[in-house]
């Protein structure tokens, strides 16, 4: 069945701009009465500084691997610069791709250049971590020998991790990199099949010709060009993939990562109507998002009449999705007032992610795998600590929550001040029950401290509850 208005607004403001709408973008949305007010939604929050930033935290973890120490290179911020720059530009996902695999200069420029930092340089690492991000294989598991499962060769890995054996770096295995060193194609360096003394040349995984000798372009930029070609049988409906798994919480191959004989697509001719779109839209990554977000599947209510674990698996039902660590902090942010910007657009705001070390120190707590958007990880040492940690204490106090103190104005009643700390924290109104509960705990007659605490308490339960930790 159809989501609900306030349901499918609360699922696109999370999943395009990383948070939940404001109070006013509620209550604008609710008072728009024009025939197509979710497209123009859609292309609003599209073009927003919030989907960008969203969008750079999403793609930079998996572009770079979790728990590399990348201090030394300053970092993930100027990558998450880097990245939400490119997204703000609109800039074809084929050409983000290039300059990330082509990146060149010292690695104290960090940038894109972090993509080889975190893989050390070895070829090894950066082949696999290719493979995996833009291609959707786990070649990794024919690193040692060939695949058990798939049909790589060991050959097939290594001649993958050729084109990135011509970069600059010492000889011998690194177990550190240092700023000073420099990313820039070399003439020399191959790879060798592990314990053994064979060389193996640069081979395209569709055996298309590589080309070598004098005149013969560098090898990265040959992988470049092959990798991001139109006709490549894997960069599309890989990238058609994810964008589809970060939406609907599970891919249409699944894992995102793991095309394959072993894990076939759900719906073959939806993901090759996907990836024909995607190339036949020059690859604009706004325009996929903007074409699953319209479609009838991604419109779809969680809920059911009856339970049907078929339906999710096979997208006739939305699948709920936990908040990602980020999208907690973020969403406490704009309900409570906290790190949000106003941008000078009526009814627009920016939540400040980049470089907001509280921000950071607390994903770490509450970070949630990669992938694993449909399952619950948070458990009971983290919500102890959302309950009453520090985030929680602060927009929930009454010296210190802005959105308490905005509720202090005499104009409002007490069940309007009610029902903005539900359209803050849960994109809608309190329902009959609730107001029944409610109307026992605060009345009209409610003043004062008694007021004030109540309504902390009532903000407190709200951010506490599973509807607001949930993307339904």
């Amino acid at each position: 069945m159809p989501a609900e208005n306030n349901e499918l607004l609360r699922r696109v403001y999370l999943d395009l701009a990383g948070r939940t709408p404001s109070v006013s973008e509620v209550r604008a949305f609710e008072n728009d009465e024009s025939t197509n007010r979710f497209e123009a939604l859609v292309d609003r929050l599209l073009k927003s500084p919030d989907h960008a930033s969203h969008l750079a935290t999403v793609w930079r973890r998996f572009l770079i691997p979790e728990g590399v120490d990348l201090t030394a290179f300053g970092g993930v911020e100027a990558f998450d610069q880097w990245l939400a720059e490119r997204f703000s530009s609109d800039d074809s996902y084929d050409e983000v791709v290039r300059n990330l695999l082509l990146a060149e200069g010292r690695l104290v420029r960090s940038g894109p250049l972090l993509f080889y930092s975190a893989a050390k340089l070895d070829p090894d690492q950066l082949a696999s971590r290719t493979a995996r991000v833009f291609l959707g294989m786990r070649l990794e598991c024919a690193q040692c020998h060939d695949h058990p499962f798939e049909p790589w060769a060991q050959d097939e890995f290594w001649g993958f991790a050729a084109f990135f054996a011509r970069i600059s770096r010492p000889n011998g295995t690194l177990e550190n990199v240092s700023t000073v060193m420099r990313v820039s194609d070399v003439d020399r360096g191959e790879v060798m099949l592990p314990e053994t003394e064979k060389v193996i040349a640069p081979k395209f995984l569709d055996g298309s010709e590589v080309l070598e000798g004098d005149g013969a372009p560098a090898r990265r930029q040959q992988l470049a060009d092959w990798l991001t070609a139109a006709r490549n049988p894997f960069f599309a409906r890989a990238t058609a993939n994810r964008v589809w798994g970060q939406l609907f919480g599970k891919g249409i191959v699944e894992p995102i990562d793991n095309f394959g004989i072993e894990h076939q697509p759900a719906s073959p001719e939806l993901l090759d109507l996907l990836a024909g779109h995607f190339v036949g839209t020059d690859f604009s990554l706004r325009e996929l998002f903007r074409s699953i977000v319209l479609s009838k599947a991604y419109r779809l209510s969680s809920g059911a009449v009856s339970v049907d674990d078929n339906r999710p698996e096979l997208f006739a039902q939305m699948n709920i999705k936990t908040l990602t660590a980020e999208q907690v902090y973020d969403c406490i942010s704009v309900a409570t007032l906290l790190d949000s910007a106003p941008t000078g657009e009526a009814m627009a705001i920016n939540v400040a992610r980049i470089g907001n070390t509280s921000r950071a120190a607390f994903v770490q707590q509450f970070r949630t795998p990669v992938g694993r958007n449909t399952e619950y990880q948070g458990g009971i040492p983290q919500a102890l600590t959302l309950m009453n940690g520090g985030l929680i204490s602060g927009a929930t106090g009454l010296s210190t929550s802005g959105l308490l103190t905005s509720l202090e104005a005499p104009f409002f009643t007490n069940k309007e001040r009610i029902e903005v700390l539900y359209l803050a924290t849960l994109s809608r109104k309190p329902r009959p029950s609730e107001w029944k509960l409610l109307d026992g705990y605060i009345d009209e007659d409610t003043k004062g401290n008694e007021l004030q605490e109540g309504l902390a308490d009532i903000l407190w339960a709200l951010l506490n509850s599973a509807e607001f930790t949930l993307n339904h």
